[in-house]
């Protein structure tokens, strides 16, 4: 563990920034980092010790995972932002997170309110004086909140050595009724809820929605979401979807952190049952009082019915239920999440070279590999109706 000192251009408290190394390490401070992730009113559940040990322990690729840790006087503990270092390529390589970020819709510190202003600043320079790296990426960030905004401004003084990414997260906020929120909903959305709910009662069909609470039968519940996920990422619907747990490790990840959130009551896998059959299954996410739907399947043969549209308006009534007041749709504008009321709001990629020829050779080959990223990902049409796809997969690098 190294110290730096920080005693910013204020009244503020001398901060002291540790850097906690290894997972061993790491996992002593959770407890205290899910106090400071509760009481930071910006952080996201992708903040949370759930979610970053369980993305370290499964999907790191081979890099040494940090937690900067800013401290005040008192020893309270501050402010925290994952970190993971690596070398490819020749280059020695600084990553919020880790390489690729993959599942993890943001990356962002975070802070105690009070000391957010300070603690930003001081990590920043921490970084800067602690062992040397020679490209810092920082995917998927929101651009509006102080790690982005501060990291916005060390980008405009780098000049040439810095790439900038601009995306979008889709966001509302919830009413306290379910009948005010579809009273905010476009009349194309609700004439869309009632034509499928008609649908189904037209044929007679039963229609069960149901929520997974007991700890113990989610194992078998992440079988079933893995099964209808992969069975809609293979159907041809005119609309490519992808299935994001193709490979052993997301899916031991997917376990990890589902099973981290079910133990703090944080976890809503949501599931539509016709006949006595299991056709739609939405995994939900919970921080604070925020509801994430986060990735879902269904059974193609229902894409008729609407199934996940209905589903889908079940969990946001479901949230409402249980008190959220926000809504987050994740990464990427598309159609369907303008359709549930979601407004834009600024993320960035961002990577900085260091001084120098490494750096600025550093950023040559990021933008080669982002090049070559974005040319073999395929283009992505209109969601089905009900379908809210979060993007999931950070900044895209491999």
């Amino acid at each position: 563990m190294t110290t730096t000192e920080f005693a910013p251009p204020s009244t503020s408290p001398r901060l002291h920034v540790r850097q906690v190394r290894g997972l061993a390490a790491v996992t002593e401070l959770a407890e205290e980092w899910q106090a400071l992730a509760d009481a930071d009113p910006l952080a996201t559940v992708f903040q949370t010790p759930a979610w970053v040990l369980s993305w370290w322990e499964h999907l790191a690729q081979g890099e040494q995972p940090e937690l900067s840790t800013v401290w005040d006087e008192a020893g309270r503990l501050v402010a925290v932002a994952p970190i993971a270092r690596s070398r490819r390529a020749g280059l020695r390589r600084l990553t919020l997170l880790g390489q690729g970020g993959s599942l993890t819709e943001y990356v962002d510190v975070v802070a105690r309110p009070e000391t957010a202003a300070a603690a930003v600043p001081a990590l920043l320079a921490d970084w800067h004086s602690g062992p040397p790296w020679d490209l810092l990426t920082a995917p998927n960030i929101p651009a509006d909140q102080p790690l982005g905004l501060a990291m916005l401004e060390l980008a405009g003084a780098a000049g040439r050595r810095t790439v900038i990414e601009r995306h979008e997260r889709m966001y509302r906020p919830l009413p306290d009724s379910w009948a005010a929120f579809l009273a905010s909903l476009g009349r194309n959305q609700r004439k869309h809820l009632k034509k499928f709910a008609n649908r189904l009662s037209r044929e007679e069909h039963t229609v069960r929605f149901t929520v997974l609470e007991e700890p113990a039968e989610l194992d078998r519940a992440l079988d079933r979401f893995f099964a209808l996920h992969r069975l809609r990422a293979q159907a041809d619907l005119g609309v490519p979807h992808r299935d994001r747990f193709d490979t052993p490790a997301r899916r031991a990840f997917l376990r990890a952190v589902a099973g981290r959130l079910a133990a703090r009551g944080r976890l809503l896998p949501c599931f539509l049952e016709i006949d006595g059959n299991l056709v739609a299954v939405q995994l939900c996410f919970v921080h604070g009082r925020t509801l994430y739907p986060f990735h879902s399947g269904y059974d193609p043969a229902w894409a008729w019915h609407g199934v996940m549209l209905t589903l889908f308006a079940r969990c946001i009534e479901l949230g409402i239920d249980r008190g959220m007041t926000a809504l987050d749709l994740g990464l990427g504008r598309n159609q369907e999440k303008e359709r549930w009321g979601g407004a834009a709001r600024p993320v960035i990629s961002l990577s900085l070279g260091s001084a120098g020829a490494r750096g600025h050779a550093g950023i040559r080959l990021y933008r080669l590999a982002r090049a070559w990223q974005q040319r073999r990902t395929p283009a992505h049409g209109r969601p089905a109706a009900g379908e809210v796809e979060v993007n999931g997969d950070g900044d895209g690098e491999d």
